[in-house]
């Protein structure tokens, strides 16, 4: 019976409601993309589009579905059967309003940076966490989005945040492991599509559209060309230069700050013969992702000729 009314529940917000993932990844301008977002929600909603960002999401509605891989199993299952509940609910209110759409944007979806490198692995936890999300969303999701960056740049930049967080310095054994790594976009993009198997898989380059929060939008949306924003030229979350950083970690004492070089340009802990290697490796993602042939990955290079519908993508496949 609970199945039958489950399956009855995902029948009729799908043929009223859909569900658009926006899942990251980190230190891609989510943050910039977020706020524009909200600041134009009035907009957004009187076309369609319902956004739940941060505001939402980390609001209590998704409390036990952002958790932590490490905590409480048996609180953590409590808290994410209530969550299901709650959306569910919401789902159901927002379709019966009239709403068209539901844009999550919640980049912790996949993990934290924190985890990250701890771990030094590219979202190891990502198979778990998106298993949560696709017991609620995979029913009506109609697209996830994925933003991926070159490598020293992705682990540079994280590295960058983390520090005032209280991370320390990696030291250059960290940094070789992080180019060693097993754990590719390649991968993170077949653990998406396999978590979601009805899904659009939507891809693009931060550095292709950084800053360009309506041309993502219009992504996001498969080319909706009603849902418009303001074009703010506020970047938000910008990761902190080498002085700024060396100044956190002086602050705590020790010799860390010295690690980072002098002056106050970018933060770039990678030498020249980690960054070949770590280039090479995202050389063979894109490569991948230009030259797979057939399926339901769209991977973003000309958002001019993004329409409404997957014709309006250059269809990608996965292997």
């Amino acid at each position: 019976m609970l199945i039958a009314i489950a399956y009855g529940f995902a029948r009729k917000v799908r043929s009223l409601l859909e569900v658009i993932l926006h899942i990251g990844a980190h230190r891609t301008g989510t943050t910039t993309l977020q706020r524009s977002l909200q600041q134009n929600h009035h907009n957004l909603t009187k076309n369609g589009l319902t956004l739940w960002g941060p505001k939402v999401t980390r609001g209590g509605m998704f409390s036990g579905l952002l958790r932590g891989a490490d905590a409480e199993p048996q609180e953590t299952a409590r808290l994410i059967a209530r969550n299901k509940g709650v959306i569910r609910v919401e789902l159901d209110r927002l379709a019966t309003k009239g709403q068209k759409a539901v844009l999550v944007s919640e980049e912790n979806m996949l993990g934290g940076i924190r985890g990250n490198l701890r771990s030094a692995r590219l979202y190891p936890d990502v198979t778990a966490r998106l298993a949560r999300f696709a017991d609620v969303f995979a029913p009506v999701c109609s697209r996830v989005a994925l933003v991926i960056r070159p490598y020293e740049d992705f682990w540079a930049s994280s590295l960058a945040h983390a520090i005032p967080q209280g991370h320390r310095m990696l030291d250059e054994d960290d940094l070789d492991r992080l180019v060693t790594q097993p754990r590719t976009w390649r991968g993170v993009i077949n653990d998406v599509a396999l978590a979601f198997p009805r899904a659009e898989i939507a891809v693009w380059e931060f550095d292709r559209l950084i800053g360009k929060t309506a041309s993502q939008l219009r992504v996001l949306s498969g080319g909706n060309r009603a849902l418009r924003l303001q074009q703010g030229a506020e970047w938000h979350n910008a990761s902190k230069g080498r002085a700024a950083l060396r100044a956190v970690l002086a602050d705590r004492g020790g010799d860390q700050a010295a690690q980072i070089a002098p002056g106050d340009g970018r933060f770039m802990p990678f030498g020249a013969h980690h960054i070949e290697a770590l280039r090479a490796q995202y050389a063979e993602d894109l490569a991948w992702l230009r030259d797979v042939s057939v399926g339901r990955l769209r991977f973003v290079q000309e958002v001019d000729k993004v329409g409404l519908g997957p014709q309006g993508f250059s269809k990608r496949g996965f292997g």
